[in-house]
């Protein structure tokens, strides 16, 4: 093994890979060359370099692109029908929850961050300060967060009956005590006022309590059972896609 700190006149360096899959799951170790300046023409230094430590450039542009496609899918919000104008269904957390579980947890919450940044410089927010991205944020962290993946590569309908409990008695809690009286503050209306936007979706509504009960609850239900139904199958074709193309697997 050669230490770069020994290298005079290091200034310029190429790498690429040698070696078949064969000889790299038998030995579990990568041949790379390394041409520097000032040796002659075709003159290479053998150095070896562990299997693993090319996995974080895969994971850093795997999450680059899934969090490039949950941009643009945050963009083509829409609403639902029986539900306040201004809460809106959208795919965006589709590629979040991909990149929780196939390259790791961090992966899905540094995509919920990057969507939810970019879509705030870009667009701003009609209440100043970003409280609706950051209760986006604070959900879509939970709702990939709250995934139980097995070891088997399976997902277990018990542990995803968990998740979608834990998320919706959390996502209570936040919108209780933060994300409603954030918004209503920022935005300058009263309680009563900010009520009545539920209320004439749902006539049981008549405080924050029963506007989370019945409103937002729901919605939050129907959220993450669509995002789960839609994004754990193609999570988990390309957990399979990318583990099969790893060497030594």
């Amino acid at each position: 093994m050669i230490e770069f700190a020994t290298l005079e006149r290091l200034s310029f360096f190429l790498f690429y890979l040698h070696g078949g899959p064969e000889e790299r799951k038998k030995k579990n170790k990568t041949r790379v060359f390394l041409i520097l300046p000032g040796y002659e023409t075709g003159e290479r230094i053998n150095i070896r370099i562990e299997r693993n430590s090319v996995i974080p450039l895969s994971k850093m542009s795997g999450t680059a692109v899934l969090a490039s496609i949950s941009i643009v899918l945050y963009s083509l919000k829409f609403p639902l029908p029986f539900f306040p104008v201004f809460l809106t269904m959208d795919f965006s957390d589709i590629p979040a929850l991909i990149g929780a579980m196939v390259f790791g947890t961090g992966a899905g919450i540094i995509i919920q961050l990057l969507k939810n940044t970019v879509d705030y410089l870009l667009h701003g927010s009609y209440a100043g300060l970003p409280a609706g991205r950051t209760a986006n944020f604070l959900s879509g962290s939970l709702l990939v967060g709250l995934v139980f993946f097995q070891k088997k590569k399976k997902v277990d309908p018990l542990s995803l009956t968990v998740s979608i409990l834990l998320f919706l008695c959390c996502m209570y809690g936040l919108h209780y005590y933060f994300i409603l009286p954030a918004v209503m503050n920022l935005i300058g209306v009263s309680a009563s006022a900010y009520v009545q936007g539920f209320t004439a979706f749902q006539p049981l509504v008549h405080d924050f309590r029963t506007a989370v009960a019945f409103v937002i609850r729901p919605f939050n239900f129907i959220k993450i059972c669509t995002v789960y139904a839609l994004g754990i199958p193609r999570a988990l074709k390309l957990f399979r896609l990318v583990g099969s193309r790893e060497p030594g697997r």
